[in-house]
């Protein structure tokens, strides 16, 4: 044995003894590795995602291209069709008009907050926006028709005085929605179609009448879904396309109770025109509404009136936060792996699109330049169908599959994937049925892909990459990275 195989031997014992020290000092990573094992999941890869983790973390340190931020403060991300980032009590957005006005690049919206009240819920809605902070304070500007925040004012978003306590908040159309500490729900804002999900006015903000506890919410663009402690859906509004799930088309004026028998409800996405829910712990996902691109995950692209359930997620995974947009969908698994399905005309699951070579970028008066995108024909050439895979078998896309515009099932999102993601967000779009993706990781970074038509993703690029807000922390990287009404699990 020479002298150089005799070092590879040493360090390699070294790197075996430090890695079983880690493991065990390490509270439950040694049985979570396990149980992983007998699921199937290589370990393997996990390691390898580790190392490629913990490289690209000692490389970004060295560089100074991603700032850390000391005794970091809780951050949040919402995309409506405007995007929004949420640090302490300071609120970053871009894109079309989150409080009357556009803004293509990230600018901090101003409000009245008291000191030490950090914002812990935050939604994008269409041309408004809602945030809660953590005294149970609601701050809103823009479209949601309040006699308060639409009066003439200094402040980008201003203080909703009749409503306390509210923890949870969500920002549709044109109506938005608040849950409070006592588990009741408040609505204000437009109110065709039952989408408040109660009758008068909705000038001010006014209870929505519920039997039961809620936990959980979600605006699309003209309906509502409710989440309950017991684990019960309910639904109101605009009945369009099945988008609440109770069989038919028709609207409904007061919250219905939607059928899904057997199964515990924990998380909503409510679409613009479609319906994510997540039940059992995260382990079982359905969809109902529009699906006219696939955005359902169900294998083709007939609307769905009832629930059904979406299959081709990795079983080893619980699903950690579902998304969606305009006709898009996200799902964040708990390794941090993001999957998606849907369109993907402009890049909004962060594939490449089939007349994309890396340079979608804004052009005249901040259009984006997709025209060759649009004279594309939606045919089968560039649609993922179910048929293409195996049922809950893990797909890695080809180079010509990336491409495509549509994926009518669940595809792994790679470029997304290995930036160790912490929340998802689907934006959606008030013209067409493009929209953009935000992905929030947990250093700080904030990472957007598709539309840019309004300077939605605060940058000039619809393929993935690194936004500079807020931008007293981050920096905008020279390439973009590799490895922006969210609805997580409860």
């Amino acid at each position: 044995m020479n002298e150089k195989t005799s070092l590879v031997v040493v360090l390699r014992t070294e790197a075996v003894e430090i890695l079983c020290q880690a493991l065990k000092g390490s509270d439950g990573l040694l049985s979570r590795l396990e149980r992983l094992e007998e699921s199937g999941v290589s370990l393997r890869s996990i390691f390898e995602n580790a190392l490629r983790l913990a490289r690209s973390s000692s490389e970004s340190d060295e560089s100074g291209k991603i700032h850390a931020i000391k005794k970091r403060q809780k951050m949040t991300i919402a995309a409506g069709l405007h995007s929004i980032v949420a640090q302490g009590s300071q609120v970053y957005a871009c894109g079309f008009e989150p409080c009357g006005k556009t803004q293509k690049q990230p600018e901090m919206l101003t409000a009245p907050f008291e000191t030490g009240d950090d914002i812990i819920s935050v939604s994008a809605g269409w041309c408004c926006t809602v945030v809660a902070t953590r005294r149970g304070r609601v701050y809103a500007g823009g479209l949601v028709e309040n006699e308060e925040v639409n009066s003439s004012s200094k402040w980008s978003l201003r203080p909703l005085s009749n409503l306390n306590r509210i923890h949870l908040v969500a920002a549709g159309a044109r109506h938005a929605l608040a849950l409070d500490t006592n588990g009741q729900a408040w609505s204000w804002g437009c109110e065709d179609d039952g989408r408040l999900g109660r009758f008068g006015s909705g000038l001010l903000p006014a209870r929505v009448k519920i039997d039961n506890v809620l936990r959980a919410m979600s605006a699309g663009a003209c309906h509502s879904l409710f989440v309950s402690k017991d684990g019960q859906l309910y639904a109101t509004g605009f009945g369009g396309n099945g988008r609440l799930g109770l069989g038919n088309e028709e609207n409904q004026l007061l919250p219905t109770l939607v059928p899904l028998i057997g199964f515990n409800v924990c998380a909503v996405a409510a679409g613009k025109y479609h319906s994510l829910v997540l039940c059992d712990r995260g382990t079982k996902l359905f969809a109902f509404g529009d699906n006219a691109y696939g955005q359902l995950g169900l294998g083709h692209d007939n609307e769905q009136l009832l629930p059904a359930q979406i299959f081709g997620l990795p079983k080893s995974q619980c699903i950690k936060q579902i998304a969606a947009g305009a006709a898009h969908s996200l799902i964040l698994l708990e390794d941090s792996d993001i999957w998606g399905f849907g369109n993907n005309d402009v890049g909004q699951l962060g594939l490449q699109t089939p007349s994309s070579d890396d340079e979608n970028t804004l052009g005249e008066e901040g259009q984006p330049s997709f025209d060759q995108i649009s004279s594309l024909e939606n045919d089968d050439e560039n649609t993922i169908f179910l048929d293409d895979f195996e049922e809950d078998e893990e797909t890695s896309l080809s180079d010509d599959e990336s491409m495509n515009q549509e994926f009518w099932i669940p595809v792994r999102l790679d470029p997304l994937c290995g930036l160790n993601a912490v929340q998802i967000a689907a934006g959606s779009d008030a013209v067409d049925d493009r929209g953009h993706t935000l992905v929030l990781t947990a250093d700080g970074t904030v990472v957007s892909c598709g539309s840019q038509n309004n300077g939605q993703c605060g940058r000039g690029l619809a393929i993935p990459g690194a936004v500079a807000f807020p931008p007293d922390h981050m920096v905008l990287p020279d390439s973009f990275v590799f490895h922006t009404s969210p609805s997580h699990l409860v």
